[in-house]
């Protein structure tokens, strides 16, 4: 779901900020981009990544008019913010902390900010994760009777492993002290017949 947030009756607005409160547990925020307004005054526009804090319930975000002429006038688009679900229920949307700013890079203080609430009545979708029995690190294996930690690399700073297709060989990059650049070798599942593949690798294929 998508909602706009929207300015009335501005004067020479040419930069903004928001920060929007909301109820975790009922939605997060996706992503927000920005409305288009300010660009309507012919300038180039600079926008901020947004803030996204899901474990909060909060995101901030923000445009500027990237010149010295005058803002914008009237009504408009700021931005339009994109939530997934998370559960049933209402939540209010809080706008706290609404910067406007006009051409001159004085506040507008004549603004005023009205909340605006959302409510969903069905449950969130199922959520799909591919699993894998590969392990992330080549240090660790997970045998059939259950999960358990095997040190298989004993030298060197060992990272990036990938599995082989058939599963019987883990390949990695090892840095060596001493050495400028890792390489990629390659072992058993078990670990052994460490042997180096190349020089000057960061990544096996």
């Amino acid at each position: 779901m998508a909602v706009d947030v929207i300015v009335d009756n501005v004067v020479d607005l040419a930069a903004y900020e928001v920060h929007v409160y909301f109820d975790s547990t009922i939605v997060h925020v996706l992503d927000v981009a920005d409305g288009g307004f300010l660009a309507t005054a012919g300038h180039d526009i600079f926008s901020a990544p947004p803030k996204i804090d899901n474990d909060a319930g909060r995101v901030a975000f923000g445009t500027v008019t990237m010149g010295s002429d005058a803002g914008v006038s009237g009504t408009g688009r700021l931005a339009t913010i994109r939530f997934m679900t998370k559960g049933r229920g209402g939540t209010i949307l809080d706008l706290e902390e609404v910067q406007l700013v006009n051409g001159e890079g004085r506040p507008i203080l004549s603004a005023e900010v009205q909340d605006a609430a959302i409510g969903v009545d069905t449950a969130p979708p199922p959520i799909v994760r591919p699993t894998s029995t590969a392990t992330p690190m080549p240090k660790t294996i997970i045998p059939d009777e259950g999960p358990m930690e095997i040190q298989l690399t004993t030298w060197g700073f060992a990272g990036s492993p990938v599995w082989s297709p058939d599963g019987r060989k883990i390949a990695f990059v090892r840095r060596v002290i001493g050495q400028d650049v890792p390489g990629i070798w390659v072992m058993n599942a078990d670990g052994s017949e460490q042997r180096k593949l190349a020089d000057n690798g960061y990544w096996p294929a």
